[in-house]
């Protein structure tokens, strides 16, 4: 039986001007949330005001002669509570981090290949990037002291990494996740029938959407037991459940996901987990491709970036 939602559009949106068009790595908020920030690969990150979306965004990418060039790849951008934007990029045989603001690398290390994936853990000070021979590795950003190196399970070396809030887990999607601490993989989970979404904000549990499932699974990392699920979107006739983004509202009772498809408008989906049954709201994106997803810090706004346009929902009206 399909879901009977009049599909509400976004509250504000604008367009977004891409040298190469492709929907960014990373969506976040700033912690007071009033920035929109978004990591795009070769085009830099973008910083929007959300109350004045339509004005050009600021983009980082470095001035300095010594540091600029038109190779760089943006991989990532993680956001600490005082404030402090942690941008990760890459060059020819060197991965950098830094601070916004600073026109010098925070930090600067060597790579003995190109890596096609990274991830920053503010909390923890650790650093993961994934190369194009499929390894994985993690280092503490300031001593540049590689932690541990990794093999995934699979031969897919465009996988995008995930750290934690705390730092303890880094998950290689589709979905394999590894304990760092302990220095191995968390059993149970792995690429075969698991996709990885988010880590939950207590780094206790993470979300799962795998493709052949009916339904969107919490689990927990240590006991490797379900511990809820909500059905999956149901799809337009002909389409397959296909869900490639996914975000969790900071104060925990809100989720959304999106339908992928090929052919058809990204449809964004919203649950309150208080409920537990079908979406409170859905929304349709007028683009086909991937839309990363970002609630605000006070979960009352939802953002979603697709390779042509930022759109952004107040979320109040469907809340109780």
């Amino acid at each position: 039986m399909r879901n009977n939602f009049n599909f509400r559009p976004p509250t504000r949106s604008t367009k977004v001007k891409t040298a190469h068009g492709y929907p960014p790595e990373t969506l976040r908020f700033s912690p007071n949330g009033k920035t929109l920030i978004a990591c795009y690969g070769w085009d830099g990150v973008f910083f929007w005001n959300v109350t004045r979306l339509y004005e050009p965004p600021h983009i980082f990418k470095p001035t300095r002669p010594k540091y600029a060039t038109k190779n760089e790849l943006f991989l990532s951008v993680d956001v600490s509570p005082a404030g402090t934007y942690f941008i990760i990029s890459s060059i020819e045989n060197k991965l950098r981090l830094w601070h916004l603001g600073q026109d010098i690398p925070y930090v600067m290390f060597p790579l003995r290949s190109e890596i096609t994936a990274a991830a920053y853990c503010h909390t923890a000070q650790r650093i993961a990037y994934q190369d194009i021979h499929n390894r994985i590795n993690v280092y503490y950003a300031k001593t540049k002291k590689r932690i541990r190196r990794y093999k995934p399970d699979n031969n897919n070396t465009r996988n995008k990494l995930t750290f934690s809030a705390n730092g303890r887990y880094l998950a290689s999607h589709p979905c394999q996740i590894y304990d760092i601490r302990k220095g191995k993989t968390v059993d149970g989970f792995t690429n075969e029938g698991f996709k990885f979404q988010a880590f939950s904000n207590n780094s206790e549990h993470f979300w799962d959407a795998a493709d052949k499932s009916q339904t969107l699974t919490l689990w927990n990392i240590q006991r490797g037991e379900q511990v809820s699920a909500i059905q999956k979107p149901t799809p337009q006739t002909g389409e397959k459940r296909y869900v490639e983004s996914f975000a969790i509202a900071p104060c925990e009772q809100y989720v959304a996901c999106f339908l992928y498809t090929y052919e058809q408008n990204t449809r964004i989906h919203l649950y309150d987990l208080l409920r537990w049954d079908v979406p409170i709201a859905v929304f349709e994106v007028p683009e086909i491709g991937v839309c990363p997803l970002a609630f605000s810090p006070d979960s009352t706004l939802l953002a979603g970036v697709a390779g042509k346009n930022v759109y952004l929902w107040d979320l109040k009206p469907y809340q109780k």
